[in-house]
């Protein structure tokens, strides 16, 4: 079973994503915060992780870098949550885009499950 870690401050959208998630067939690590989904991503190595990029503590940049430049979580794809194409825009200036995904919120389970099964190379 493929394990995603999910890391967003919104409680409803990442109890709700780890929901669609979970009857979908993955097991779901949370965090709220990029410091916590860091340690759980450190602990548990999931196979993918979803990251809204305006997260407290560590902002999605920051934990983008910080996971980069681990050489246990180097090779993990991340989706990216955006709320807006500033967002998107902001961040490509930071991240590896030809590895890693964007969703816009708001999203719906297929958008979701299309992401993910791009990022974890599933048919």
């Amino acid at each position: 079973m493929k394990s995603i870690l999910v890391i967003d401050f919104n409680f409803e959208i990442r109890e709700n994503t780890a929901e669609l998630l979970s009857v979908s067939g993955f097991h779901v690590y949370k965090a709220s915060n990029g410091e916590d989904g860091f340690r759980i991503a450190k602990n548990h190595i999931p196979d993918l992780i979803i990251c809204d990029i305006m997260i407290p503590e560590t902002d999605g940049i920051t934990f983008y870098r910080l996971a980069k430049n681990d050489k246990e979580t180097a090779g993990i794809p991340i989706i990216f949550f955006t709320a807006s194409p500033i967002d998107q825009l902001r961040i490509t200036k930071h991240v590896d885009t030809d590895n890693n995904l964007f969703l816009s919120k708001p999203f719906t389970k297929r958008s979701l499950l299309n992401a993910v099964h791009t990022s974890l190379h599933i048919s």
